[in-house]
């Protein structure tokens, strides 16, 4: 499950940096991560478990990916 996690938020990552490299900007891991974390939360479909385990999930993250944040 935690490597499932990782290549969604890996490909969500990317997907922001495609994003942010035609705007001419350098984004960091960390606003990235921030990001989904505020789409998760403001996210009306989604049921209060969901987000909290999508929340955890990032916390896994954090703890067992410790050079993510500081990607670019």
């Amino acid at each position: 499950m935690l490597s499932a996690a990782k290549v969604k938020l890996s490909d969500f990552l990317q997907d922001y940096r495609r994003l942010a490299i035609t705007k001419g900007e350098s984004v960091k891991a960390e606003v990235l991560v921030e990001i989904f974390r505020k789409e998760i939360e403001d996210d009306p479909d989604k049921q209060p478990r969901t987000k909290l385990y999508k929340q955890e999930v990032l916390i896994a993250l954090k703890k067992t990916w410790p050079g993510l944040h500081s990607l670019h």
